[in-house]
């Protein structure tokens, strides 16, 4: 037995030792670019790199945008796609390239549905991605970098409410610098000279988490918890900025497909210490204090209802099914209390309307329902996040810090989840 296990050990190890001189040794080569100044720069770069690893080379070094940088080797442009291997475009050991940089981009019309819209020539139209309340969004591959990016458009913008909302979404967007939040990229040309139009690039993301509910891509407890330790990262840095997002539901979380979340949806959010907006959208993940609260002196907006609206969206993540599916406020609030039992008094000291505090005790008494147990592990969360009385809710921050997450969480993770502007 012992002799085996050594000659196994052996011929194993000559096998690792023929492996590995059987794959080739990267081959870093120099390139040296020259701008126009006279200043040169030396860099190295695998030579089985392509033109998109070259540029972002060249960013790195220079500090030049890529889409605003053209690069020359001996007077010829270097166009090439971004997939393009640099050595297929004659590079090598010591090539000079000559880095310049343009004032602005070229543009070329690019046929939409329903409309022609100035666009980067570098942005390649890849497909129509879909339509949300407020845009219209496609999806471009950029042939300079290779990446693919979404162009959001709105065709109207002569409604001061939405231009506010608006004007709001890209402050928050370019403000705001968070992994797990959205990422504006560029704005874009009106199409027309009136400016009733309006499009900006944001980050590319396959689909949103609403998509995947619906679908049949099963979830796994470690599914779950990573998707739902990256909401509550996003929600924290936000927090942490007073900024509250009010409009979560599963279609504000985006997700590709490597399950990276980024949130967004950001025209409704409000300042913490502020007034909600009395908006009916993502009514089923609506907190009861954005229905039953009138007086926000009193009792100011808080993070605590992107915590209730979080707690819904993980309920629904194990249970393929929305917490609450009411069709109106008056039967949201009865399911609330449904589910929940009658509140005491002390937990409804806050609802200052007389007409309300009359009709939830008029609503049947019935005990709290163990709803939780149909989540796995995450029940004890739930618990904590679904509660009426925002006071007594536990906090994005600590539901972080949570048994749940244990798994997943990383100290360093609470520095980079603090906004600090």
């Amino acid at each position: 037995m012992d002799e085996s296990d050594g000659s196994n050990s052996s011929s194993s190890q000559d096998n690792m030792a023929l492996d590995q001189k059987e794959i080739p040794q990267a081959v870093e080569i120099l390139l040296v670019l020259r701008l126009l100044s006279g200043r040169e720069v030396a860099i190295t770069i695998n030579q089985e790199a392509t033109m998109a690893d070259l540029r972002r080379s060249v960013e790195k070094a220079l500090g030049m945008p890529p889409q605003l940088t053209r690069l020359f080797r001996e007077e010829v442009e270097l166009a090439a796609r971004f997939d393009a291997k640099i050595l297929q475009c004659g590079l090598s050991q010591g090539s000079v390239l000559t880095a310049v940089t343009m004032a602005s981009e070229e543009f070329l019309p690019v046929k939409l549905e329903h409309r022609e819209q100035p666009m980067p020539k570098r942005l390649q139209l890849e497909r129509l991605a879909g339509h949300d309340a407020m845009w219209t969004c496609y999806d471009f591959r950029d042939m300079c970098t290779g990446d693919m990016v979404t162009v959001r458009f709105i065709d109207y913008f002569d409604d001061d409410e939405m231009a506010g909302r608006l004007a709001k979404e890209i402050y928050l967007l370019q403000e705001l610098n968070h992994e797990n939040l959205l990422k504006l990229v560029d704005f874009l040309p009106p199409a027309t000279p009136d400016f009733k139009d309006f499009c900006f690039i944001v980050e590319h993301l396959e689909t949103d988490l609403g998509q995947v509910l619906r679908s049949k891509q099963e979830l796994s407890e470690e599914h779950c918890q990573y998707l739902s330790y990256q909401m509550l990262r996003g929600l924290s840095y936000l927090h942490s900025a007073n900024v509250v997002h009010q409009r979560l539901r599963p279609r504000s979380v985006l997700v590709n497909r490597n399950c990276h979340v980024k949130l967004s949806e950001l025209w409704d959010a409000q300042a913490i210490g502020g007034e909600a907006s009395d908006s009916d959208t993502a009514r089923w993940y609506r907190a009861p204090e954005l229905i039953l609260n009138n007086d926000w002196e009193v009792m100011p907006l808080t993070g605590a209802c992107d915590a209730w609206a979080f707690g819904c969206i993980l309920f629904e993540m194990y249970q393929r099914k929305p917490l609450f599916t009411s069709p109106d406020y008056v039967r949201h609030i009865s399911s609330i209390v449904k589910l929940l039992g009658n509140p005491g008094e002390a937990d409804m000291d806050w609802v200052l309307m007389d007409r309300a505090r009359n009709f939830i005790g008029q609503l049947p008494k019935g005990p709290r329902e163990d709803w939780a147990q149909k989540c796995g592990n995450a029940g004890e969360l739930l618990t904590s996040l679904v509660v009426f009385d925002p006071r007594k809710r536990c906090s994005c921050p600590e539901a972080l810090q949570h048994r749940y997450f244990q798994d997943w969480s990383d100290p360093e993770d609470s520095q980079l989840d603090r906004c600090q502007a």
